[in-house]
């Protein structure tokens, strides 16, 4: 049986008063034992997201993504850092705020031709390391570049 392994991390930048702001979601997926390329990898933005909902949102999009490459009988699991979100998937907490992304989740596991298991991979695991870089680095030079953007637009307005 063939495996896939999807690792994912989600960065938010929240304010003093919310734990919502700007978030990233980096995955990448890689066949059996950890060596190689990845087959698949995806990131995404959302200008005002908690972690929760932005980690969904990227298992969401890499399980989308990975649907035409998983074969019969395949296994895939998806390592993540989110613990409230890998223990709702594993149906160990209940789910409120975030049903409808749940069952997203699990509409989409319905139609996948192998079994999905969630794990908690901790920040620790160098492929771990790796996802969360990418993950903060995207979010933060996104916003440097539209900063500047719209400081350019701004001084070129008043001038």
């Amino acid at each position: 049986m063939s495996s896939l392994h999807i690792i994912i991390d989600s960065s938010t930048k929240g304010t003093r008063t919310s734990k919502y702001g700007k978030s990233a979601a980096s995955w990448f997926a890689i066949w059996d034992e950890f060596n190689g390329l990845p087959c698949r990898a995806g990131i995404i933005y959302k200008d005002h997201q908690g972690p929760n909902k932005i980690f969904y949102e990227g298992i969401i999009q890499a399980l989308n993504t990975c649907y035409d490459v998983v074969r019969e009988n395949c296994e895939v699991t998806i390592f993540g850092d989110c613990d409230p979100v890998i223990k709702q998937l594993n149906d160990e907490w209940n789910v409120n705020k975030m049903k409808e992304l749940y069952d997203q989740v699990q509409e989409i596991e319905e139609n996948y031709r192998g079994t999905i298991n969630y794990i908690y991979m901790n920040e620790d695991n160098p492929l771990y390391k790796v996802v969360d870089e990418c993950s903060k680095q995207f979010r933060h030079n996104i916003t440097l570049k539209f900063d500047a953007i719209i400081q350019k637009k701004t001084e070129e307005s008043r001038g």
